[in-house]
């Protein structure tokens, strides 16, 4: 059952052709364009007002940056997670992160975080859900440390070749209060095999230290005509999945997904079309905009409406 977990990151395969009944497009690009340039190295980010996180590979730093005055703040460090998953790969990749809507504490400045991490043993992909506590002296204008504590792990349905839960990613619709992944179908007998599946879960009370989500826990699902390799950073505004995917030498793009419709309505080819070369890390709404992390660049995509 190896084969099951394996990585697809170095997988040849055209992972990016669509066949002849492509979505419409809703949306043209106004603009792509650096916003700023000196937030940190990053495996995926996420945004709170104006304050963003991003977190590092082996979740061994958290950092914190307010994009409004183009800042860095300041950053929490861990000791650098070793474990891999069954096929070898780093367990703790940190793959997407993103805010959700419950905070721990009434004092808290920041609402709960919840990193994706991939499979254990037992199959089962995972999310670590932390409270993030920055810190302000009095004589001081902004946050300068900060302290990040785990609260809840969540555990997605095992993984196998009958279901879609292979390396989940989660990311919280806030207005709706819903949590959905975005993870791989693994069912070889299926002709939608290796493609993207869109999966909806309640969000878990965090009294709950640990939980496992299972099979009657998702409340919707539905298969997108795009392959799941590959897949970053993600976020959601306004009923509308931004996912970024793919790197430079099999190429980079922003999906866009109505969960209302249950489609896939877009796929902007940010590598050829508008030159952006690395990994869309981490991506997150801002000023109604969708930003892109990748290394210490954060890029800035105006949409514009084509059909509304």
């Amino acid at each position: 059952m190896s084969s099951c977990t394996e990585d697809y990151e170095t997988e040849k395969q055209d992972i990016y052709t669509e066949d002849e009944s492509s979505p419409e497009t809703r949306f043209g690009v106004a603009t792509i364009s650096v916003y700023s340039n000196n937030s940190r190295g990053n495996q995926s980010a996420a945004i709170f007002g104006d304050y963003v996180c991003l977190v590092t590979d082996r979740l061994s730093t958290i950092h914190l940056y307010n994009i409004k005055t183009k800042s860095y703040l300041c950053k929490k460090t861990f000791e650098a997670k070793k474990d891999l998953t069954p096929g070898g790969y780093t367990l703790y990749h940190c793959n997407q992160m993103t805010f959700g809507v419950d905070y721990y504490t009434p004092d808290d400045p920041f609402p709960l975080i919840y990193i994706s991490q991939r499979c254990r043993s037992d199959y089962r992909c995972f999310v670590e859900v932390y409270r993030i506590i920055p810190h302000k002296k009095d004589t001081e204008n902004d946050y300068s440390s900060m302290d990040a504590q785990l609260v809840q792990t969540i555990y997605f349905p095992a993984m196998n070749y009958n279901n879609s839960m292979g390396n989940v990613n989660c990311t919280i619709d806030a207005k709706e209060r819903l949590m959905y992944t975005y993870s791989r179908n693994n069912n070889k007998n299926e002709d939608n095999y290796g493609k993207c599946k869109i999966s909806c879960f309640p969000i878990p009370n965090v009294s709950q230290n640990i939980v496992y989500l299972e099979g009657p826990d998702i409340q919707d699902s539905f298969m997108i005509n795009c392959s799941a390799v590959n897949m970053q950073g993600g976020c959601i505004n306004d009923g509308l999945l931004y996912i970024g995917q793919g790197f430079s030498s099999a190429g980079i793009y922003l999906n866009i997904v109505d969960l209302k419709k249950r489609k896939l309505i877009q796929r902007i080819d940010l590598l050829n079309d508008y030159g952006i070369k690395w990994e869309p890390e981490g991506c997150f709404y801002y000023n109604n905009n969708v930003m892109i992390a990748e290394g210490t660049n954060i890029w800035q995509i105006e949409l514009t409406p084509l059909n509304k």
